[in-house]
Protein backbone atom coordinates (compact mmCIF):
# COMPACT_ATOMS: atom_id res chain seq x y z
CA UNK A 1 0.00 0.00 0.00
CA UNK A 2 1.32 3.42 -0.95
CA UNK A 3 0.97 6.47 1.26
CA UNK A 4 2.05 8.79 -1.56
CA UNK A 5 -0.15 8.94 -4.64
CA UNK A 6 1.07 9.16 -8.19
CA UNK A 7 -0.65 12.55 -8.51
CA UNK A 8 1.19 13.86 -5.44
CA UNK A 9 4.50 12.70 -6.91
CA UNK A 10 3.67 14.33 -10.25
CA UNK A 11 2.89 17.59 -8.48
CA UNK A 12 6.21 17.36 -6.61
CA UNK A 13 8.23 16.97 -9.80
CA UNK A 14 6.07 19.41 -11.84
CA UNK A 15 4.60 16.90 -14.28
CA UNK A 16 1.02 17.51 -15.45
CA UNK A 17 -1.28 14.90 -13.94
CA UNK A 18 -2.60 13.86 -17.35
CA UNK A 19 0.93 13.10 -18.61
CA UNK A 20 1.45 9.38 -18.06
CA UNK A 21 4.85 8.99 -19.76
CA UNK A 22 6.72 8.67 -16.44
CA UNK A 23 4.05 6.89 -14.38
CA UNK A 24 5.87 3.56 -14.05
CA UNK A 25 9.15 5.25 -13.13
CA UNK A 26 7.43 7.51 -10.61
CA UNK A 27 5.65 4.57 -8.99
CA UNK A 28 8.98 2.74 -8.63
CA UNK A 29 10.47 5.87 -7.06
CA UNK A 30 7.49 6.18 -4.68
CA UNK A 31 7.92 2.55 -3.62
CA UNK A 32 11.66 3.05 -3.15
CA UNK A 33 11.18 6.30 -1.20
CA UNK A 34 8.67 4.67 1.13
CA UNK A 35 11.06 1.75 1.72
CA UNK A 36 13.90 4.25 2.36
CA UNK A 37 11.69 6.07 4.87
CA UNK A 38 10.87 2.86 6.74
CA UNK A 39 14.57 1.97 6.90
CA UNK A 40 15.51 5.44 8.07
CA UNK A 41 12.71 5.54 10.65
CA UNK A 42 13.38 2.00 11.90
CA UNK A 43 9.61 1.43 11.78
CA UNK A 44 6.88 0.65 9.26
CA UNK A 45 5.01 3.66 7.89
CA UNK A 46 1.80 2.10 9.18
CA UNK A 47 2.95 3.01 12.70
CA UNK A 48 2.50 6.69 11.78
CA UNK A 49 -0.97 6.58 10.25
CA UNK A 50 -3.17 9.48 11.30
CA UNK A 51 -6.42 8.46 9.67
CA UNK A 52 -9.58 6.89 11.06
CA UNK A 53 -10.10 3.24 10.14
CA UNK A 54 -12.76 4.10 7.54
CA UNK A 55 -10.54 6.60 5.71
CA UNK A 56 -7.69 6.05 3.27
CA UNK A 57 -4.38 5.79 5.14
CA UNK A 58 -2.66 9.11 5.77
CA UNK A 59 0.70 10.12 7.20
CA UNK A 60 1.66 13.33 8.98
CA UNK A 61 2.31 15.97 6.32
CA UNK A 62 5.96 16.54 7.22
CA UNK A 63 6.64 12.80 6.99
CA UNK A 64 4.91 12.63 3.62
CA UNK A 65 6.83 15.71 2.45
CA UNK A 66 10.10 13.98 3.30
CA UNK A 67 9.11 11.00 1.18
CA UNK A 68 8.11 13.30 -1.68
CA UNK A 69 11.44 15.11 -1.47
CA UNK A 70 13.18 11.74 -1.83
CA UNK A 71 11.09 11.05 -4.95
CA UNK A 72 12.01 14.48 -6.33
CA UNK A 73 15.73 14.00 -5.68
CA UNK A 74 15.77 10.61 -7.38
CA UNK A 75 13.58 11.74 -10.28
CA UNK A 76 15.55 14.88 -11.12
CA UNK A 77 19.02 13.47 -10.33
CA UNK A 78 20.24 17.08 -10.28
CA UNK A 79 23.54 16.46 -8.53
CA UNK A 80 23.93 20.17 -7.74
CA UNK A 81 20.82 20.00 -5.51
CA UNK A 82 20.65 16.29 -4.63
CA UNK A 83 22.42 16.54 -1.27
CA UNK A 84 20.41 19.60 -0.22
CA UNK A 85 17.10 17.94 -1.06
CA UNK A 86 18.05 14.70 0.68
CA UNK A 87 19.23 16.62 3.76
CA UNK A 88 15.82 18.27 3.96
CA UNK A 89 14.12 14.87 3.57
CA UNK A 90 16.22 13.51 6.46
CA UNK A 91 15.42 16.58 8.57
CA UNK A 92 11.67 16.07 8.07
CA UNK A 93 11.82 12.39 9.00
CA UNK A 94 14.28 12.70 11.89
CA UNK A 95 11.71 13.56 14.62
CA UNK A 96 9.85 10.32 13.84
CA UNK A 97 12.88 7.99 14.10
CA UNK A 98 12.75 5.27 16.72
CA UNK A 99 15.45 3.14 18.31
CA UNK A 100 18.17 5.66 17.59
CA UNK A 101 21.41 4.53 19.19
CA UNK A 102 23.67 6.86 21.07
Amino acid sequence: MSYVTLDEAKDQVSIPREDDADDERLQRLIDAAEAWAENFLNAPLGDYEESPVESPPALPEDLKSGILLHVEAEFDRDMANFDTIMKRAHDLLWPYRVQVGV
